[in-house]
């Protein structure tokens, strides 16, 4: 099965993270190289959190 991942990242440390879109990752697969592939490397800082681990307050619908 697989699972769809929402992605955060930044270049520098004062800045936001901010989302910078999703990722969907086969079973079995690594979540690092997906998103590193996917997005690349060029980042101090990339976070992928579970799309069913989401909760939006505001702007679920992006």
């Amino acid at each position: 099965m697989n699972a769809t991942f929402v992605v955060f990242a930044r270049r520098k440390s004062q800045e936001p993270l901010t989302k910078i879109g999703t990722v969907t990752v086969k079973q079995g697969a690594s979540v690092e190289e997906s998103v590193s592939k996917e997005h690349g490397e060029d980042w101090i800082e990339l976070v992928a959190i579970p799309e069913t681990a989401m909760e939006w307050a505001i702007g679920g619908d992006e």
